[in-house]
């Protein structure tokens, strides 16, 4: 749920609006983890995995019940390995390559904010939202 939640973020910084959606979890996780670290599923996918996540605790979501995703995601960790996937609506994925893939996807992010100024004056003035410290 934490590497949805970072995504989210990332997401919001993105866009100039003051709040995000799916459809920019989906730009950002298109833009900058899978063009280049490619998951074996799509955004639509992963944007599926975490509402199933986030609101039920499973694979499943609205989206892989209606058609909107192809794939419902599970995970391996470390030496685990999945040796047989028979079913046709299940992509598994190791939790470091989805790591991994959104690390290198916040480098990209950095990259192109550099190159435009006004998209890295709206990040920056929103991660000054983010974890202050205020007196009390």
């Amino acid at each position: 749920m934490l590497v949805y939640a970072a995504i989210d973020q990332m997401a919001w910084l993105s866009v100039s609006d003051l709040e995000s959606n799916g459809k920019d979890f989906k730009a950002w996780v298109d833009k900058y983890m899978l063009p280049k670290n490619p998951l074996g599923c799509s955004s639509s996918d992963l944007w599926a995995a975490r509402n199933g996540l986030l609101h039920t605790g499973t694979a499943e979501s609205r989206d892989t019940r209606n058609g909107n995703a192809k794939y419902k995601i599970h995970y391996t960790f470390g030496g685990a390995v999945c040796t047989e996937n028979k079913s046709t609506d299940t992509v598994i994925i190791k939790f470091e390559d989805l790591v991994g893939s959104y690390l290198a996807g916040i480098l990209w992010f950095m990259e192109d904010l550099k190159a435009d100024a006004v998209k890295q004056e709206s990040a920056n003035n929103k991660l000054k939202l983010t974890l202050q410290c205020i007196s009390i």
